[in-house]
């Protein structure tokens, strides 16, 4: 009998026991579930993903992509000098996001626009690069959106200006539970 109890001890200690799944971390910023798995940029102006990119993001566990939206840039009025930051370079969506994959709207912001849209035309700007890129994932069936990411090659110079359209756009999104980053 005592064998017995020990042949069952030692059969017992080395089972192995299945992990126990864990839902994924709760992002404490937004209240929202973290993503698991691996992301990518997406730094073209076509978003059209192909047999074997889709192939490749599978056996990468890539669960996110971060597809430049659009940039910022300055346009120049010819008939009265003044300068405005516009959307350019809008990527066009021609195939469908694969439904395991979270899209992270990515706009790339010029110096050149920041200092021309100056401190007291960010709330404007912040509210036209929200608008644009909800309308933009809204148009293209992209799903709900959770991160909008801000990108800038800011210098000392704009940086201030830069960390103020964040702030602005973090404020806005927020409302709907998204989460800006930089």
């Amino acid at each position: 009998t005592s064998l017995t109890i020990i042949l069952l001890l030692l059969l017992l200690r080395g089972e192995k026991k299945e992990p126990k799944l864990q839902e994924p971390p709760v992002d404490k910023r937004t209240s929202i579930p973290r993503v698991r798995g691996n992301a990518i940029y997406h730094w073209k102006t076509v978003f059209d993903l192909k047999e074997d990119e889709i192939a490749f993001l599978s056996s990468h566990s890539i669960r996110k992509i971060y597809v430049r939206f659009f940039d910022v840039d300055v346009e120049t009025s010819p008939m009265n000098s003044t300068h405005s930051a516009i959307p350019i370079g809008t990527t066009a969506f021609k195939s469908p996001k694969p439904s395991n994959i979270e899209i992270v709207p990515t706009v790339f912001i010029t110096v050149k626009s920041l200092v021309s849209t100056r401190e007291e035309g960010i709330d404007e700007l912040a509210t036209k690069i929200y608008t644009r890129v909800c309308n933009m994932a809204d148009y293209n069936d992209l799903g709900p959106i959770r991160e909008i990411q801000l990108d800038c090659d800011w210098t000392n110079s704009t940086q201030n200006l830069f960390y103020s359209l964040c702030e602005k756009m973090a404020n806005m999104a927020h409302e709907d539970s998204i989460f800006v980053s930089s």
